[in-house]
């Protein structure tokens, strides 16, 4: 499957994307095939023909040696117990994930446990059939190893670990749904510790209860959607994505709820690169908790988007008003980002503030666009509990104070209505940022080079380069389902759908009449209750 651009993946909640993970895998010459199938005549070990395959997953396995592969043909495979692999070998779905499926159907198993650093796990939909308490099966345990091109549904977090834990190992090009569960915050529907998680989608179905998306502890997320849960309720606890001395990179990060700090996001000692965070919604009341987008400690948060993303209360009648609807910041820095549109509120006694932006601790902001939150009151873009350094940036009130070569007029955008955060011709922000030693080979957010003739724009995007001409969004009104993508471009693309985008033989073209504004091309479909999928190619 061609790796597409992740502004072309939409579901019906956010943009989404999936890419081919790449993964070596060593075999030798004298590497074996070793079949299941549930509807062999004469199952006979080594089951090394598709007349002798072995019926079930387990004895195909335990008969594999290194670089050896275990074919499964298509079928739906029922576990009491786990299937547990050891040996450097891939253990293949033969015709992909959108036939080949892995059914828990006990209670407190794990469907699959990986343990070898060259195993492979490719092609399979990994699934809780259950939607009441118990049995609660979970997905994949890894201590090594790699799962590519899976689909994982409708897994409960913390009971008892989600879909995938991963330690030492990865993911790539794999769906994930959950469903929050009593788990309590530290509970992920994936998590990871020394792990790379890439290319994957991973999408809360609304159920109240705790946990997050993703939990990262020394990993990496890297060209991933994360859409949490965006039902509230009394409990409702946890970020889409914690990460612990870890990177996300090139994420998007939306329609999260959170009744705590991080509507989306929670950063501790990490690193956010390349990232578009928005409608998330986290609570707080009084410092030190808040940050409808993102709380973040000691981070650094680069060229990224964060809009759209609001704060409200934990209580009825609370003492004091939220702080950081866009970010929270306990020290760290905010670097060629822009922040607009973000919301927290100012109470009656005068408290509350930083629609945009909120410190508690000393912080820095570079190169960076703050502007059009709210807070109803005049600290609706930023406000600081401690002290905020401004280098270049594009905010009001008049950074100028806490800073240098600040500017507090209106940066521009080509158009904020319609979500395009992009700087006009005509913008002061132009040209405006400091050249920084980092920016050497640096992107902005939409993958240009982050310098233009030794100069950088304030802001998530340098100007100079046209906008992605194929770019699909997704929005809701009412009962339907509206598609959206520029008339300028390519007359060649189709649009396609899917329910199991990592099945390139799921995608069918979209039949439906498309209209034509002059600027965008729209096409109107019927919502439904299921995740839906689409794409330009």
């Amino acid at each position: 499957m061609n790796k597409l651009n992740r502004s072309n993946w939409i579901s019906t909640w956010t943009v989404a994307t999936v890419a081919v993970g790449v993964m070596a895998f060593a075999i030798s010459s004298s590497a074996a095939t070793h079949y299941v199938s549930q509807t062999s005549p004469n199952p006979t070990p080594p089951y090394s023909t598709p007349d002798t395959a072995a019926h079930t997953i387990q004895p195909a396995v335990d008969v594999a040696s290194d670089g050896d592969t275990v074919m499964v043909e298509p079928g739906d495979y029922g576990l009491t117990n786990q299937v547990t692999v050891t040996n450097a070998i891939r253990v293949q779905g033969a015709s992909g994930a959108s036939q080949t499926f892995l059914t828990g159907l006990s209670n407190n198993i794990w469907c699959l446990a990986v343990s070898n650093s060259l195993a492979v796990v490719d092609g399979f939909i990994v699934r809780n059939p259950y939607l009441s308490s118990l049995p609660l099966p979970s997905g994949a345990i890894l201590a090594g190893g790699m799962i590519q091109n899976c689909a994982f549904s409708n897994f409960f977090v913390g009971k008892p670990g989600g879909a995938i834990v991963v330690s030492g190992g990865g993911v790539s090009n794999t769906i994930v749904t959950y469903r929050r569960y009593g788990g309590g915050f530290d509970a992920a529907a994936v998590y990871g510790d020394g792990a790379l998680i890439t290319d994957c989608l991973v999408v809360g179905i609304e159920n109240p209860g705790a946990g997050m998306g993703v939990s990262l502890t020394n990993s990496r997320l890297q060209n991933s959607v994360i859409s949490g849960v965006i039902v509230g309720g009394n409990f409702s606890d946890g970020p889409a994505v914690f990460a612990q001395s870890s990177s996300v990179v090139g994420c998007t990060i939306s329609n999260n709820f959170n009744l705590g700090s991080g509507g989306g996001a929670y950063l501790q000692d990490s690193f956010m690169d390349r990232c578009i965070v928005s409608r998330n919604t986290g609570t707080g009341e009084c410092i030190g908790s808040g940050g409808g987008g993102i709380f973040e400690t000691n981070s650094v948060i680069r060229n990224s988007l964060i809009v759209s993303n609001n704060l409200t209360f934990n209580s009825g009648d609370p003492s004091c008003g939220n702080f950081g609807g866009g970010v929270y910041m306990q020290g760290g820095s905010l670097v060629n980002c822009t922040v607009s549109g973000n919301s927290a509120r100012v109470i009656s006694n005068g408290t509350g503030g930083g629609g945009g932006v909120f410190a508690e601790q000393n912080a820095d902001i570079i190169n960076s666009i703050i502007y059009f939150n709210w807070a109803g009151s005049v600290s609706s873009n930023w406000v600081d509990n401690a002290h905020i350094t401004f280098y270049n940036s594009c905010s009001a009130p008049d950074p100028n104070e806490a800073g240098a070569a600040n500017i507090t007029d209106d940066p521009q955008f080509v158009d904020m209505t319609n979500g395009n955060y992009h700087l006009s011709t005509s913008s002061p922000c132009i040209g405006a940022g400091r050249v920084q030693p980092w920016m050497t080979d640096a992107q902005d957010l939409d993958g240009n080079p982050r310098t233009t003739n030794g100069r950088v724009d304030m802001g998530a995007y340098q100007s100079g380069y046209p906008p992605p001409s194929t770019k699909l969004s997704i929005f809701r009104s009412g009962s339907k389902v509206i598609l959206k993508w520029p008339s300028k471009g390519p007359s060649d693309i189709v649009l396609e759908k899917s329910s199991v985008p990592t099945s390139p033989e799921s995608w069918s073209p979209v039949i439906a009449y498309v209209t034509d504004d002059g600027t965008n091309n729209f096409v109107t479909l019927p919502a439904t209750n299921k995740v839906q999928f689409f794409r330009r190619r």
